[in-house]
């Protein structure tokens, strides 16, 4: 799998960017968010699903997997507490994304109230995947111009799998 490019050096240059976007199909920044930022909301996520019983005091799961899709999850009490959290709903209005989606897509876009949690157990060595694996919003909203932004809430090394585009 390629390493997917880094469009920070395009920052300035929103052509340059709408031009990547066309031709590549997304945008990655390395850096974009404040690191301190994101790792803050990434623990209040993590101590909402440790007071439901998720992980244990270590961060590592705990029990057995639940919420494999989104009707289990928010059922869930713990997730729902955590899809909810104010540091969590911050992410999307953080003044560099917002600059960043407004230079793409004109000073009208807006961020869609759906805030989508994934928070999914490592797989076990052989058995079935549970997980989301696929995910795509044009198919489900029919909306041209929105764009999807993931932000990983915690590190996210190369053995756990990461996120990939499929052109």
């Amino acid at each position: 799998m390629d390493e997917l490019a880094d469009s920070a050096p395009l920052l300035d240059d929103p052509d340059g960017l709408r031009r990547r976007l066309a031709g590549e199909g997304y945008l990655f920044f390395r850096g974009l968010l404040p690191a301190a930022q994101i790792q803050a909301t990434g623990q209040a996520v993590l101590a909402r699903l440790r007071a439901g019983g998720w992980v244990d005091g270590e961060g590592r799961p705990a029990g057995e997997p639940r919420a494999v899709n989104s009707a289990e999850a928010l059922a869930d009490r713990a997730f729902r507490a955590a899809v909810i959290g104010p540091k969590f709903n911050q992410v999307p209005y953080l003044p560099p994304l917002r600059r960043v989606i407004r230079e793409v897509l004109g000073p009208g876009a807006f961020s869609y109230p759906a805030k989508v949690l994934r928070a999914v157990y490592p797989e076990r060595e052989g058995a079935r995947p549970r997980g989301r694996y696929v995910h795509y919003d044009y198919g489900v909203s029919g909306v041209q111009d929105m764009l999807t932004s993931w932000v990983p809430l915690m590190e996210i090394p190369p053995r756990l799998g990461g996120l990939e585009r499929v052109p």
